[in-house]
C-alpha cells in the first residue's frame, strides 16, 4: 500500500517556488493593467506570464505525486518516465520564453 503526499508536504514543495511563483504573478498583473498601452505585445507577454505560473505550481506537484505511481511499472521504464517528464517540462519552459520574446519583438515592431 502506497501513502499519499500530505497537504504540508505539497505546500513545502510549493513554497520552494514561491519568488518564483510571486514574480510570475506580478508580472501577468503588471501586463494585465498595462495591456492598452502595450498593444499587441500584452497578449504573449500575459501567455507566458500565465504558463509559467502554471509550470511553478504544477511540476513540482508531479514530482511529488510520481513515486507512488512508479511502483506499479517495471524497474526499467523509470528512467523512461523521468526523461518524458523531464523533456515535457522543458518545451513548456522554452514556450514561456518564445513567448515572452514574441513580446519583446512584437512591442518593438
Amino acid at each position: 500500500m502506497t501513502s499519499f503526499p500530505t497537504l504540508l508536504e505539497i505546500f513545502k514543495s510549493l513554497a520552494t517556488q514561491l519568488p518564483l511563483v510571486l514574480v510570475c504573478l506580478i508580472g501577468f498583473i503588471i501586463i494585465m493593467l498595462r495591456a492598452r498601452h502595450l498593444g499587441k505585445a500584452a497578449l504573449p507577454a500575459m501567455m507566458g506570464f500565465g504558463l509559467a505560473i502554471i509550470m511553478t505550481v504544477v511540476g513540482p506537484i508531479i514530482w511529488i505525486f510520481l513515486p507512488q505511481h512508479l511502483i506499479n511499472i517495471q524497474h526499467t521504464d523509470i528512467p523512461g518516465v523521468f526523461a518524458a517528464i523531464s523533456t515535457i517540462q522543458s518545451f513548456c519552459w522554452a514556450g514561456v520564453l518564445a513567448l515572452l520574446l514574441m513580446s519583446i519583438l512584437a512591442r518593438h515592431s
